[in-house]
């Protein structure tokens, strides 16, 4: 079971790094889960020589990734780069950056092609799944996870009914073959439980509660 830890617009160098002390003095590696953690960019060095050191088996992910290879494009981080420092795994089109930055699908599309060029998994978010019909009309879902995030449950304290999830990863699942189908929406030690007994949800993809470790801690206690 894989486990995200988006943090989102969190942590900076200080915070993150204390974040992983407390981390790792109560974290014990699971057979169940796989844990990934994505920072935001500036964090991702520090991220990557902590995991390093700490030799844990943690997952280094990002929160996004360039549509683009190289070139004049201001402000974009490439995959190449971002596998410099041990990344093998990318957010990619999450609602948030649908929102605010206007991702369309094409763009999600094409960081998708990016990411796998140079051997990082993507995982695709999406609310809709005209959104994911319209990403396997460019590119295969074989090697890709699929995260539904219902958008009225990302960050209300509620998940989406678990009939529900089940019933759109089943479609998902059996239309297009993704890689595996993961959830987001409010994932938390309280509302984990429900959750975990969705045969079709393989894995989490985590907010509000990886901000703080111990929320993180209590959540993974759960999964076991």
């Amino acid at each position: 079971m894989l486990v995200i830890a988006n943090w989102k617009l969190n942590h900076n160098l200080t915070s993150a790094s204390d974040w992983f002390d407390d981390f790792f003095d109560e974290y014990e590696e699971s057979s169940r889960a796989r844990v990934a953690i994505a920072p935001s960019f500036t964090e991702i060095p520090i991220s990557s020589q902590i995991i390093e050191d700490e030799k844990s088996g943690l997952l280094l992910y990002s929160q996004d990734i360039s549509a683009f290879t190289d070139g004049k494009y201001t402000g974009e981080v490439s995959a190449g780069q971002l596998v410099e420092y041990g990344v093998s795994g990318a957010i990619i089109g999450h609602s948030e950056r649908r929102e605010f930055q206007r991702e369309t699908n094409e763009d999600v599309a094409n960081k998708v092609q990016q990411a796998l060029s140079v051997g990082i998994t993507p995982v695709v978010a999406f609310s809709k799944i005209e959104q994911i019909k319209h990403l396997s009309d460019l590119v295969s879902l074989n090697n890709i996870h699929v995260a539904y995030e219902p958008l009225e449950a990302i960050g209300s304290g509620d998940p989406a009914d678990p009939q529900v999830i089940e019933e759109v990863l089943t479609i998902v699942d059996q239309q297009f073959s993704p890689l595996s189908c993961i959830y987001g929406g409010s994932v938390s030690a309280e509302s984990v439980s429900p959750l975990l007994e969705i045969d079709i949800v393989s894995g989490f993809l985590v907010g509000t509660a990886c901000v703080d470790v111990q929320d993180f801690l209590e959540l993974l206690g759960e999964i076991e």
